[in-house]
């Protein structure tokens, strides 16, 4: 096997041998094991060596279909299958723009259908490519405790509300996120639909961790976390979703990656309250 790669070459698990210094004491800085000399490739894993498989850090091609198959069944390693793609897409970047339509709902659906569409059609003339809306648009985030009521201002997936921003998404060549309360059977949920540049349903979410101690205690609970590739002008992307709670915890994101995603779209409507500001500022500083 040809091995006269340039630049810098990597190991399976994702460990750029020649970014640290470490390379040079002979073990890789990732398992801390196995040896080789300077200027050799790193194989730090007994089933890489035993193969023989090298692969270069610069194009990130797979030198064989072995290595490509031990990637593809090995849960373990889809971190080094996520920095594998990283460096496959060197040299060719795609910047998405994206809006985050921070907007006060009307008194009612259809002011927030109004304003909502005239939001996107805003966002596209200023170049996104996606846009976003803040969590539950379609009652700006108010849930009725009372069941009726509840049941009243609940949507079907494919209610009017919905399609017409579906259309939207067709007519502007932009991808949508349009948040609301969703109807599922005699409940309801905390919702995102995510619509591609063709108006083509891409994703639905519906929210895992809800906020049981407020007025989230009546909705119930999404169970999944699932990624969708997102038709944008810009090409595709692997996308996934969480909703403001979600993001306080860490396995929603893992899980997501985990999947492959690109992008985590993350609506909220969470006010930032003196506490909450007092330790943004902290972080910051």
């Amino acid at each position: 096997m040809d091995s006269n790669f340039e630049n810098e070459l990597i190991a399976y698990c994702g460990v750029d041998c020649s970014e640290c210094g470490d390379h040079k004491s002979g073990k890789c800085p990732g398992c801390r094991k196995t040896e080789w000399k300077e200027g050799e490739e790193c194989m730090p894993s007994a089933c890489c060596r035993g193969k023989g498989i090298l692969f270069c850090g610069e194009c990130g091609e797979f030198p064989c279909a072995d290595m490509e198959e031990f990637y593809r069944e090995s849960d373990s390693h889809r971190l080094a299958g996520a920095r594998m793609k990283l460096l496959k897409s060197r040299g060719r970047e795609t910047k998405l723009n994206i809006a985050f339509l921070q907007i006060l709902p009307g008194s009612g659906l259809s002011d927030r259908l109004a304003l909502g569409m005239e939001a996107c059609r805003e966002a596209k003339r200023m170049g996104a490519d996606i846009a976003l809306f803040p969590e539950m648009w379609s009652t700006g985030y108010f849930i009725p405790q009372d069941r009726d009521a509840l049941e009243a201002a609940s949507l079907g997936r494919d209610s009017m509300f919905i399609k017409c921003f579906a259309s939207l998404a067709r007519e502007l060549e932009m991808a949508i996120g349009i948040t609301y309360l969703e109807a599922y059977g005699a409940f309801s949920r905390n919702s995102l639909a995510l619509f591609d540049m063709r108006g083509e349903r891409a994703l639905d979410y519906a929210k895992v961790h809800t906020c049981d101690f407020g007025e989230e205690r009546v909705l119930a609970r999404g169970n999944d976390f699932p990624v969708c590739e997102l038709e944008t002008a810009k090409g595709p992307v692997k996308v996934g979703a969480m909703i403001c709670y979600d993001r306080e915890f860490p396995e929603s994101a893992r899980l997501l990656m985990l999947k492959g995603a690109e992008l985590i779209l993350v609506p909220n409507a969470c006010p930032i309250v003196t506490g909450r500001n007092y330790k943004l500022i902290k972080i910051a500083v």
